[in-house]
């Protein structure tokens, strides 16, 4: 492909994204780190019928990638009949689930690729979103996976000044706690987890971890002199240690044997 095919390829993916689609999804913001991992999956030769997007939202990053990869067939489940809706009408084939206890209304060994972007930080406990999808990615299928750092290098340093990390929230109502420039943020996360926690969880139900790449870019309002030199000091020590970085991106694999 040329560089104009290239332009072009690009700007028809684009063109899928909504504005509730880019308010509503940080992965859509960082979509270079993204494409590390997809590039991945391509790069194996692995075919993707079908996909699976756990927590789709309006749909948006849902089509995109499942466009990059050449999927025949798009699914999603969400918890919102809104977004179900949304998501329907933009040809993706949407069920309602709650992802903590619903089991996937899927067959076994149903998907070549599932993916889950920014959803995990939502739930209180994440054994039922691995089990499930375990049983429903076939062999060598893979599993992408974006999501909050807790271990990030800004919580580190805000937690030795006794502040709370910012994706471990006790309110519905609003963040308490932390540093001021979180203020504007709302409160939606229940928890995350450091890198090390989510590849031990994910190897114990049976996932092989591929690789993991560190969001080196600051998604929200720091602007001025000292948010330019905060997003120049983050991007070094991010790309030094992906495991310090705000947000990960994980790439896993159902291993092909039953090692």
């Amino acid at each position: 492909m040329n560089k104009d095919e290239s332009i072009y390829s690009t700007h028809q993916l684009l063109s899928i994204i909504t504005k509730e689609d880019l308010i509503s999804s940080a992965t859509l913001h960082l979509l270079t780190d993204l494409l590390k991992l997809l590039n991945r999956v391509k790069g194996s030769g692995k075919k993707v019928m079908r996909m699976l997007d756990l927590g789709c939202g309006y749909g948006g990053l849902s089509l995109l990638v499942a466009r990059y990869m050449n999927a025949s067939e798009v699914y999603g489940v969400d918890i919102e009949e809104d977004r179900i809706q949304k998501s329907e009408a933009r040809g993706i084939k949407a069920f309602k689930c709650d992802l903590e206890k619903d089991k996937l209304p899927f067959p076994d060994a149903h998907f070549q690729l599932l993916t889950t972007f920014g959803v995990l930080d939502h739930l209180s406990f994440w054994d039922n979103v691995m089990s499930e999808s375990y049983r429903v990615l076939e062999r060598g299928g893979y599993f992408i996976i974006s999501i909050t750092n807790l271990s990030n290098i800004f919580d580190r340093i805000a937690f030795l000044f006794g502040f709370q990390p910012r994706h471990v929230e006790i309110s519905r109502v609003r963040v308490f706690g932390v540093p001021r420039i979180y203020y504007a943020y709302p409160a939606l996360h229940v928890h995350t987890a450091t890198c090390k926690a989510l590849k031990e969880m994910l190897e114990h139900y049976g996932f092989r971890v591929l690789m993991v790449k560190g969001s080196t870019k600051i998604v929200g309002p720091w602007s001025g002199l000292t948010g330019k030199l905060l997003r120049l000091l983050y991007k070094i020590v991010a790309t030094c240690r992906p495991t310090m970085a705000l947000r990960l991106f994980v790439l896993a694999e159902k291993p092909n044997t039953h090692d």
